[in-house]
């Protein structure tokens, strides 16, 4: 589902078993060999990509407390967790100088 099958894994491995306190955000504004250009954001336990590949904006979303391997993607029935974390996701790329 999500940019690396084992990213909620590895990211609760290096913090020793916990999530981080403070939001982590991603931005890969250029498409690689295995996905599109995309911006993301880990914040407590949930993970939101924002894909940047359609003219729909389509997003992915995954609880990395009770699905580290991001199996399933919650972004269709938590709208309002999806817009809580994009606004978020806007505010730290509007601060940033970075392409989108």
């Amino acid at each position: 589902m999500i940019d690396h099958p084992e990213a909620g894994k590895i990211i609760i491995q290096r913090f020793g078993g916990a999530l981080p306190e403070r939001a982590l955000f991603f931005h890969f504004p250029h498409p690689t060999h295995a996905t599109g250009p995309y911006a993301s954001i880990i914040s407590a336990h949930w993970k939101l990509i924002r894909w940047y590949n359609d003219t729909s904006g389509t997003y992915s979303m995954c609880n990395l407390a009770g699905d580290p391997g991001e199996l399933v993607d919650l972004a269709d029935r938590l709208p309002d967790r999806v817009k809580d974390l994009n606004d978020r996701l806007v505010e730290w790329q509007v601060s940033k100088p970075a392409p989108r």
